[in-house]
């Protein structure tokens, strides 16, 4: 079904009602071109709908950018793209994107957080097109979701240029009503802005997506129906694990000192590292359940500062080493122990010391042993946790 209302330049604009895929595949072909001549089309997501233009018909637009700029949405095909256009920072944004549906999700940047990526000329780039510029009001904060539904499916796989979606209400009172339930909706909502528009005959999920804010104290996650807070903590964050055999001396100091050496960087206490996203922990091969560490490592911890009193032994499971992004080992024989039940993880599981030595057990050493030990697990942490700084998008205190 066609039916007609009047868009900006006082044209009618086309709203398609599409009744099955083969009306569809046509419609959003017509979308591919009108948006090749930078129009503006409404289409549907898996959650609802949204006006769309390529980003250089934004950036260009001055009324547009300046009603739409502040809650516009960066539609991304997927995960990977999010590193062309935040080269410098965006490693954090696709660490969240990617570990969730298409489109259930929202990242935003914050001022403070966009102003530490030192992009280079305060330009964003993407591809051929630059998506704004130092010439142009820069988008703050900057929203970022992967495209779904009609969008996502059917359109974005064919669209050469980068899109910018808006017409999602981040104010709205409920959920249900941020994105737009159809077109007539969304036309109301963007007065005099739509030229051509989609109403998808397959069925739209009526709650709005989860959303992550990420500013300079870490993290700040508003949940969804789909998605609740603890499972997006738990699935967006990094997890860094250390094995050695009994998670009573090298594992635990090497767990409690990259804790503090993360801290130290983010500028928070150990405690607090899981707001920005960061998980440690340790675990023995031949560990059990609930030992302290060795009084030496206390001890000698202690001397910095870093408490480990109240650590408590655990053996390796299946369930750890899912949970981790980064696995190191203090020795090759602990390693080789693990890629014996889990060959599939010999990309992720490392040996700790950079240059490939084991770091031996300090057990039944005397204190210069041990601090032989925590000099060489501090020496080899270092370009550990510029990796895990880098994974959140370079945020330090420094």
């Amino acid at each position: 079904m066609i039916c007609h209302r009047l868009c900006e330049d006082n044209s009618p604009m086309q709203l398609i009602r599409c009744q099955d895929q083969d009306e569809l595949v046509d419609a959003v072909h017509e979308a591919l071109l009108r948006l090749e001549n930078q129009e503006i089309i409404g289409i549907g997501t898996a959650y609802g709908y949204l006006g769309v233009c390529r980003a250089e018909r934004f950036r260009r637009d001055p009324e547009l950018f300046r009603k739409y700029s502040s809650s516009c949405l960066v539609l991304l095909r997927h995960a990977d793209e999010v590193a062309d256009f935040l080269p410098l920072g965006g490693s954090e944004v696709q660490r969240w994107l990617s570990r969730f549906p298409a489109g259930s999700l929202i990242v935003s940047l914050s001022d403070e957080k966009l102003s530490s990526l030192a992009r280079t000329e305060n330009e964003l780039d993407w591809g051929a097109e630059t998506v704004f510029s130092s010439q142009t009001a820069q988008l703050s904060p900057i929203h970022l979701t992967i495209g779904s539904g009609t969008l996502g499916h059917d359109l974005q796989q064919f669209a050469p240029w980068p899109l910018i979606g808006f017409g999602y209400d981040f104010s709205a009172p409920s959920s249900e009503e941020r994105y737009c339930a159809d077109l007539d909706t969304l036309a109301n909502r963007l007065p005099n802005c739509l030229n051509y528009g989609i109403e998808d005959y397959r069925q739209q999920n009526r709650s709005a997506p989860a959303q992550v804010k990420i500013h300079s104290e870490g993290v700040t996650v508003i949940p969804s129906s789909e998605l609740s807070e603890t499972s997006i903590l738990a699935h967006g964050r990094i997890g860094i694990l250390f094995v050695c055999t009994g998670n009573t001396c090298r594992s635990p100091m090497a767990e409690a000192i990259c804790r503090q050496m993360i801290a130290d960087r983010l500028g928070c206490s150990p405690e607090q590292i899981a707001q920005y996203g960061v998980e440690v922990a340790s675990a023995g091969v031949a560990a059990d359940f609930g030992y302290p560490a060795s009084p030496e490592a206390v001890s000698l911890l202690a001397e910095q500062q870093i408490d480990l009193s109240s650590h408590l032994s655990q053996p390796l499971t299946q369930t750890l080493l899912d949970r981790s992004d980064l696995v190191y080992t203090l020795t090759e024989h602990h390693r080789q122990i693990i890629l014996t039940h889990r060959p599939d993880l010999e990309k992720s599981i490392r040996l700790l010391s950079q240059s490939g030595i084991d770091i031996p057990d300090p057990i039944g050493g005397d204190r210069e042993i041990y601090d032989q030990c925590r000099q060489a697990i501090e020496a080899s942490l270092k370009p550990i946790v510029d990796e895990v700084l880098d994974r959140l998008g370079g945020t330090s205190a420094e």
